[in-house]
């Protein structure tokens, strides 16, 4: 998959109860929160299928990722994917919270309020145009896999590397990003590539 998106560096793919509850629901992520209406139109699907070779899965994954960064696996689980250690979270954040919401929303067995597509479609954009112009902020390159989504990075790559070599441990912000990633996922197995 990663092949065939050269720009994506990152991609977290999770099993958290919420998700792989969502995951084998007919509609799947539905535009009821602020949550799902950030990353909705980011969002696609893939179904559950018996693969015999590891070859045929990650093809079939990169076609069904098209130029998405959100993945809803049926009847499994969650993918997400970003430029940086950062973006990825950040789909993977909003994600899961609209996961979350949903199943309490359909839980309390009420009719649910959706909001229309017009009023997502707005919502993605806008909010898309917001990150691309932190991204593109001077100092900043697209491809620091230490971004964030906003444009927020870690000290200097020199520093970094001393700081590693020195205390021989990942960077604060790099734990603090993994511990955020292991509670939102109800701290279930997670891979980072």
């Amino acid at each position: 998959m990663l092949a065939a998106r050269p720009e994506i560096t990152f991609t977290v793919h999770t099993h958290s109860r919420s998700g792989a509850a969502v995951s084998c629901l007919a509609e799947g992520i539905l535009p009821l929160s602020q949550h799902a209406n950030m990353v909705l139109p980011a969002v696609c699907y893939h179904d559950y299928q018996d693969v015999t070779r590891a070859e045929d899965e990650c093809a079939a994954l990169a076609r069904d990722l098209g130029d998405k960064y959100l993945m809803v696996m049926k009847n499994h689980g969650l993918l997400a994917c970003g430029r940086s250690v950062g973006e990825c979270f950040y789909w993977l954040y909003y994600l899961e919270m609209a996961c979350k919401i949903q199943m309490d929303v359909l839980a309390s067995g009420r009719k649910p309020a959706l909001v229309s597509d017009a009023i997502v479609g707005g919502l993605y954009q806008r909010q898309r145009d917001a990150g691309e112009r932190a991204w593109r902020r001077p100092g900043l390159a697209l491809d620091d896999p230490h971004a964030g989504p906003q444009g927020i990075g870690f000290p200097k790559l020199k520093r970094r590397r001393a700081l590693t070599r020195r205390y021989s441990a990942p960077p604060r912000r790099a734990v603090a990003c993994r511990d955020r990633i292991e509670a939102l996922t109800d701290g279930r197995i997670w891979h980072i590539r």
